[in-house]
């Protein structure tokens, strides 16, 4: 499910949502995923924020499943 909310987000809003910015700092774009830092794009819609809220979530139990 992580993998396919990321692909999703990266369809609707056009890049990766853990992107540091720049596709130079990697290790920064880890920090991201590991402190669940989303990166927000300004076309996102609200509803799709919420669905994949539910999807990064860390714990694998109380992540949104099929």
């Amino acid at each position: 499910m992580w993998a396919w909310g990321v692909v999703l987000c990266e369809l609707i809003g056009g890049y990766n949502p853990f992107s540091s910015g720049t596709d130079s700092d990697v290790q920064l774009t880890y920090d991201n995923i590991l402190s669940l830092t989303i990166n927000w794009p300004k076309n996102m819609p609200y509803i799709i924020r919420q669905l994949l809220s539910r999807i990064f979530v860390r714990d694998p139990l109380h992540r949104l499943t099929i």
